[in-house]
């Protein structure tokens, strides 16, 4: 397992993060076009980081369902939720990406594959990427080979090259709009003006950061949203299916349970699979109320955790401080072990102090 040396973390803005889900959106709907007859889900196969979010938001978006496949999963378990969804398109990291592409041979209805990488569109010069990070020597080679070995017949992006597309489709969306206006205003059909809301090319905001597809186009609250499949530790993975309205609903049961968030200051770190409800809805909940979300993993969570370099940088939670996260046993035994190892070895006088501490904690 390769240790890792981690910086500080880099902030986007939301309206930064709606402008990346906007030009991902729109790239996405300038390649696949609307959807006719049948509509073929996008997977996303990757660990948890926020372009699994803004990929999940643009398939929203273009009411396309969202398939969701645990980053450990095998290939055989991969093979099966790809074929049985129906999949055209899927999302995956640039460390994943090879085991993506070693068994697309397998998924005949595949034909595009994006994949995440460091890079981010720079805040100032809008389309041109700046690389905020130096990627691993194994997501290179992943990459390396994945584009020297995939088959013909599918096509694989860089994200960023997609939401390039996706902004370019934008201006002219917004060009054909100001056209479809000027024609508007001295023809009426029906007694009233033609929307450029109902364009082809669907609505750019007044900002020109962000986009929807065509009225039409868009989802309602029946529609399917994800197709969830499980861990496949008894078997084959089984797809759940989770409308919109499912959604809607877990994020709102769980606000109304959970402790209040404040956008001001609360921070909620996500490092749980995005392929799992419960953090699913959880970042969904933050997203909502306005609350940031710092990306980790289980490996880099604490400063004695397995990727992280010793010596050369801290842990994720002693970087970031979180406010809120979601947790399971496994993991909260982790962080346990982890903090009674540090006050043990601060001597007694610290152990005590620890010990007692819990026994003068206000009730909440």
């Amino acid at each position: 397992m390769v240790e890792l040396t981690l910086g500080e973390y880099s902030w986007e803005t939301f309206r930064e993060a709606e402008r990346r889900v906007s030009h991902l959106a729109a790239g996405l709907y300038s390649m696949l076009g609307p959807i006719r007859n049948k509509i073929n889900p996008i997977a996303i196969f990757s660990e948890t980081r926020a372009e699994w979010l803004y990929a999940a938001q643009a398939a929203f978006r273009l009411n396309r369902p969202v398939v969701t496949l645990y980053a450990t999963l095998g290939d055989d378990a991969l093979v099966h939720g790809f074929n049985e969804a129906e999949v055209n398109v899927i999302f995956t990291s640039d460390e994943l990406l090879f085991k993506v592409v070693k068994i697309v041979h397998r998924c005949p209805s595949v034909n595009r594959i994006i994949y995440f990488t460091n890079g981010v569109f720079n805040r100032k010069l809008y389309n041109e990427v700046d690389n905020l990070a130096v990627p691993t020597g194994s997501a290179t080679a992943s990459i390396t080979e994945s584009l020297k070995n995939a088959p013909p017949n599918v096509q694989i992006q860089d994200v960023i090259e997609v939401e390039r597309l996706g902004a370019e489709f934008m201006l002219t969306s917004v060009e054909k709009n100001k056209k479809s206006k000027t024609m508007s205003s001295s023809s009426r059909e029906d007694g009233r003006k033609k929307s450029a809301n109902d364009g082809a090319n669907g609505t750019v905001g007044p900002n020109e950061g962000t986009w929807m597809p065509p009225v039409s186009e868009r989802p309602k609250v029946s529609d399917l949203a994800v197709i969830m499949y499980t861990s496949g530790s008894t078997g084959q993975p089984k797809g759940v299916k989770l409308t919109h309205a499912s959604l809607t609903s877990g994020v709102a049961g769980h606000l109304k349970r959970s402790p209040v968030m404040h956008n001001e200051y609360d921070i909620y770190i996500g490092y749980l699979p995005l392929a799992h409800v419960f953090e699913l809805i959880a970042e969904l909940c933050a997203l909502t109320v306005g609350t940031r979300i710092g990306y980790s993993s289980p490996q880099t969570l604490m400063d004695n955790s397995s990727r992280i370099k010793r010596g050369t940088c801290k842990g994720d939670i002693t970087i970031l401080r979180p406010t809120i996260f979601c947790s399971v046993p496994t993991v909260l035994e982790r962080i346990s072990k982890a903090v009674w190892h540090q006050v043990n070895s601060s001597g007694e006088f610290s152990k005590a102090v620890s010990e007692m501490a819990p026994l003068f904690k206000p009730e909440a």
